[in-house]
Order: C-alpha cells, then structure tokens, then sequence
C-alpha cells in the first residue's frame, strides 16, 4: 500500500516538474503569510499598533496590512462601545491591552470608561455609565 503510494507520488512529480512544485509551495507560502497580516476593520473599529510593547498608534478602518520584519507589530482590535478601566489619567485597560485616552471631564482612578471615538494617537472615552446612547458621527444613527 505504502509502496504504491510513494510510486504514485514520484510519478506525479515526475510529470509536474521539480521546479514548478517549488514555485507552487513558494507561492502558496507567500499568500499564507500576507494573509496573515490582512485585516478588514468596520466603520467602528480599530487596530492599535504596538512596537515592543509600547502603543504606537490606531490604524483603519478598512483593509490594513500589518508589517513583516524584524520588529513585527503586535495588533489588538477594538471597536467603538468597548468597555474598560481608567489606569491613570491619560491610560485605559481595555481586555488585555493598555492604549492612551482623552477624557473631556474629571474621572476617578479605575473608574469603568467606555471609548466613544478614536484619534490616531489616543481613543476618546467617557465614564460607561453615561454613554448608554451614542451617535454616530456620520449618519446620526444611535449605538446602544
């Protein structure tokens, strides 16, 4: 059984070729990896970028691509509504992650926040009780 599978297998790639074989696998290897690093964001949804375990800034929304290289990027995706924690004056813990805020009124230490809008360096947040209803900024409709 084995023995006629390996025949198969050599004769299959005898007909196709060694170098097309490598170029499939390489092309395939390529597709895989930018596929990997594709993301499609909604209109309420961001990437936040960290290098080295720092926040770099908030990509999308739409198609974005991650960089490949030595210093890979470490994506975490939030979306508007997203509920968390107020670490310090200007730092909020949403999940896992830690990304700077901007908040228009006085808000206590660990007080739960809720992000209402993004800026490219900083997420804008509001106290969680407060923000039962919001709007959206380009059609007008209502979040819940």
């Amino acid at each position: 059984m084995l023995d006629s599978l390996a025949s198969m297998m050599l004769d299959l790639l005898k007909s196709i070729g060694v170098g097309r074989l490598i170029a499939f696998v390489l092309i395939l290897f390529v597709i895989v990896q930018i596929s990997r690093r594709l993301s499609i964001l909604g209109d309420h949804e961001r990437l936040a970028v960290f290098h080295d375990g720092r926040f770099l800034k908030f990509r999308g929304p739409g198609l974005v691509f991650s960089i490949l290289g030595p210093k890979q990027e470490i994506t975490e995706r939030m979306s508007l509504g997203a509920v968390g924690t107020l670490v310090s004056d200007d730092v909020g813990r949403f999940g896992s992650v830690h990304v700077p805020v901007e908040h228009e009124e006085d808000l206590a230490l660990g007080s739960n926040i809720q992000i209402t809008k993004f800026d490219e360096q900083a997420a804008i947040v509001e106290e969680s009780s407060k923000s039962a209803v919001r709007r959206c900024p380009k059609c007008g409709h209502e979040f819940v």
